[in-house]
């Protein structure tokens, strides 16, 4: 069992002044993180580009971290800005093909892209704040092609079974595409066993790497068939060759990293990887959902309805608190130096793994004080 209160005191100091349960929206930097980037910094500020050849080589270590971090390959991850560009980059992937289908309850980084070039994009209604596999089974038909979920909802936290829902598009031969913002770093993820297609996330909420990094998952089966819509100087084979007179696209996803490397991102995203994986992936999961069922026993028993499903299977590091008001009720809470935000028709609390009950404890007595 990881030591949590050593991990809190070691690294995260926001702890000593705030209480942050505001992961969902964007999670604090873990030490580790800080210290990546930090030296990459320090590196530019002492001797300029003198790294270049050395950075190269540590963005690819980088690219195999996140690989390892969700059973890929190497070659089938890409760095991004953020999903939304990731999303967009499957959606030029697949556009053309068919009917989009997605859950009401999208965040629209999963359903701008496709909506912008006009692709038929069908929605599910969601009851219960839940679109389970069955739910989409039966909407199937066919013109569907594709199927675009969230692992974890932002606005209710319901947590979808990605296997079950990969076997139906299968079965019904859709592609798969997954946005795993609100579980990348909070829940395993094996993209080869949830049978995913293309995935899109960020670097800047679970996954405590602050802003400015995403990734993009792609089969490279997929990427091979289909070539990319836009290209850049090292989306090249060879770009230290500068041939200006021939595009020879690479077949990895790394030839969507159209320009200058963002290198203190990767080296930042690739440090939160290593971070987590040495605590353990499945610790940091139990450890989350044991902080939300302490939470949600708490509401229960100040009488504050849960929004969130419950169900065991579906629950994630998102709550969902019905109160009155939900943006006075996160500024009240703001002023008591605990950070949240009104979302999903309450208040949405999204508590890592090193937070602990006191800090849910004054969650519970500021959001009921008047």
């Amino acid at each position: 069992m990881p030591n949590w209160k050593s991990l809190r005191n070691l690294d995260f100091p926001i702890t000593k002044k705030h209480v942050y349960l505001d992961h969902a929206a964007g999670g604090v930097i873990a030490r580790p993180v800080f210290l990546a980037a930090a030296k990459f910094w320090n590196e530019t500020y002492q001797e300029g580009d003198f790294r270049w050849s050395a950075w190269l080589r540590r963005k690819e270590e980088a690219r195999s971290a996140v690989a390892r971090f969700i059973n890929a390959e190497p070659e089938e991850v890409a760095f991004t800005p953020n999903t939304s560009e990731g999303m967009n980059l499957v959606a030029d992937l697949f556009e053309g093909e068919g009917e989009v289908l997605a859950s009401e309850m999208e965040f629209p980084a999963s359903t701008v892209p496709w909506l912008h070039r006009k692709m038929p994009l069908r929605f599910l209604k969601a009851s219960a704040n839940q679109t389970l596999p069955s739910d989409f089974l039966r909407a199937i038909r066919s013109k569907t092609k594709i199927i675009v979920s969230s692992y974890v909802q932002y606005a209710s936290g319901f947590r979808q079974d990605l296997a079950g829902l990969s076997k139906i598009a299968r079965q019904n031969s859709c592609r798969f595409v997954v946005n795993a913002s609100q579980a990348l770093g909070a829940f395993p993820i094996d993209v080869k066993a949830m049978g995913i297609d293309a995935l899109a996330a960020n670097s800047y909420k679970w996954m405590l790497a602050g802003y400015g990094c995403g990734i993009v998952y792609v089969r490279k089966e997929i990427l091979r068939a289909v070539p990319p819509r836009f290209a850049g100087w090292r989306s090249v084979n060879n770009p230290e060759r500068y041939d200006n007179r021939r595009a020879d696209i690479k077949s990895e996803a790394s030839r969507y990293e159209y320009g200058g490397p963002a290198f203190a991102n990767f080296f930042a995203l690739q440090a939160a990887c290593e971070y987590m994986t040495s605590i353990g992936k499945e610790a940091i999961t139990r450890r989350i959902l044991y902080l939300t069922d302490y939470l949600i026993g708490k509401l229960k028993k100040s009488a504050i309805p849960v929004l969130s499903p419950l169900e065991p299977s579906m629950r994630s590091g998102i709550v969902i608190a019905q109160v009155p008001n939900p943006g006075a009720a996160a500024r009240r809470l703001f002023r008591g130096g605990i950070f949240v935000t009104p979302r999903g028709g309450g208040i949405r609390i999204a508590p890592h793994f090193y937070n602990n009950e006191k800090e849910l404890d004054k969650f519970i007595q500021v959001l009921s004080s008047k």
